[in-house]
Order: C-alpha cells, then sequence, then structure tokens
C-alpha cells in the first residue's frame, strides 16, 4: 500500500509494506536525503508500534566519548529504533559532510526526530550546549527523560539537569558502563 503525504512541512513520501506479519515504514525525505525505516512488529496478533528513541551524546561539544556512544546504542536497539544513531559513527564529521545539510536543514531534522522520539536518552559526562538543547526540548514536549552520567568523572552534571530528576519522567542516573544493561532495563520497563 503506498501512502504520500505531507510530513512535518517537508515534502516526504511515505510507503507502508506487510512482509511476513512485520508492518515496514519506509519514509523518505527528499528534502534532506535521508532516508529511515521504522518497524512495526506483530505481537500476540496486534500490531504495536516499536518505541522510537532519540539518543543524545556530545558532537561539537568533543568526542572523546564516541566509543561508549556506540554501545550505548547497541543496547538502546534492544528496547526500540535509534532515531539519531549516527551519534555514535566513529567518522561523524565525514557523515555530517556527506549530508551537505545547512544548519538550518540540521536543526529541522533534529526537531523532527525529537517530536518523533518516544524517549530521549542522553549521555551527558563531555559538556554539549547541542546535548543540553535537546533534553530543553524534549522536556517541554513532555517525553520521558533519561540522562546518564558517569559517576567517575571529574565534571559535574549541571545543577539544572539534576534538579529536573522526579524519578518518573525525568530520571538522572550517575552509572558505571557495566550497569548500563540493568539500567536501561529498568528504565524501559516502566514505560
Amino acid at each position: 500500500m503506498d501512502i504520500s503525504s505531507l510530513y512535518s512541512g517537508l515534502n516526504c513520501k511515505c510507503m507502508m509494506m506487510i512482509v511476513k506479519n512485520v508492518t515496514v515504514n519506509i519514509q523518505t525525505c527528499s528534502t534532506f536525503n535521508v532516508t529511515r525505516k521504522k518497524f512495526v512488529d506483530v505481537q500476540e496478533g496486534t500490531m504495536s508500534a516499536k518505541r522510537k528513541i532519540f539518543f543524545a551524546g556530545s558532537i561539537g561539544g568533543g568526542r572523546q566519548y564516541q566509543d561508549l556512544y556506540m554501545r550505548i546504542i547497541e543496547q538502546l536497539k534492544l528496547y526500540g529504533n535509534v532515531l539519531s544513531e549516527f551519534v555514535g559513527n566513529p567518522d561523524i564529521d565525514g557523515f555530517l559532510q556527506d549530508l551537505q545539510w545547512t544548519d538550518k536543514q540540521c536543526h529541522e531534522q533534529d526537531v523532527i526526530w525529537l517530536q518523533e522520539s518516544d524517549v530521549l536518552v542522553a549521555e551527558c559526562t563531555q559538556p554539549s550546549l547541542g546535548v543540553g538543547y535537546e533534553i530543553a526540548r524534549s522536556e517541554a514536549m513532555m517525553k520521558k527523560i533519561l540522562i546518564l552520567f558517569q559517576a567517575e568523572s571529574e565534571s559535574e552534571l549541571p545543577r539544572k539537569i539534576r534538579g529536573l530528576h522526579n524519578d518518573t519522567t525525568f530520571i538522572v542516573k550517575d552509572y558505571r558502563e557495566e550497569e548500563l544493561p540493568g539500567l536501561l532495563k529498568d528504565f524501559f520497563s516502566k514505560l
């Protein structure tokens, strides 16, 4: 079944296909030259959309945790579709250069992904204005938010972020990497 639509003010085409009890929604946004696959799982005879996760990690603020971002993203894939998987890309500069996005296009796509997402997971050990912006936008959109901060870091998580912790919709966790699987399982089991 083909569906053409206007998607958040952008010229996009959506195509739905049903393949062996799994619905695949392929969305191509010609404005940004981006193709993403979203999957809808069929469970016990009913279809439920697979969770959409926005992962935030430092890009312009420093890339020393890029390897950690990749490992977190791999774990997040157990719980849904990671819309911003590129954050873990070791060649992020080349990736972004290949896209040839203007600053405005980059911002617009970031906001679209934030709007589409069900949750935001942000690794905040490396200070980043962009990650702070994504947290603020997600909080304003009333998204569920998980903030990860390495317990052994010499830097401090800003009080303005830590002070938003409320045990339900905005969770701040100081962690060690070996604790991540259990921490993520606990967070996603409560959604």
